[in-house]
């Protein structure tokens, strides 16, 4: 179950959430990866599934900011 807080009201609000069956079968420090790259080999465009180069050195980058602080 994730929180979602919504602040303009201050509510808190439950949404349940899972992995697919198929995200179950693989250990977990593969299943984002494992969804972006079936959305790739599946022909969707970036942004549909999976991330770009540029897009991906950026939050790379960012998480390397958090890291060196």
């Amino acid at each position: 179950m994730i929180q979602v807080h919504h602040f303009d009201t201050q509510e808190v609000e439950n949404v349940v959430w899972d992995w697919s069956d198929m995200q179950k079968e693989v250990p977990v420090i593969g299943r984002d990866v494992m969804t972006s790259l079936f959305a790739f080999a599946e022909g969707k465009a970036e942004g549909e599934g999976w991330v770009g180069l540029e897009d991906a050195a950026g939050y790379a980058r960012m998480i390397d900011g958090f890291l060196g602080e």
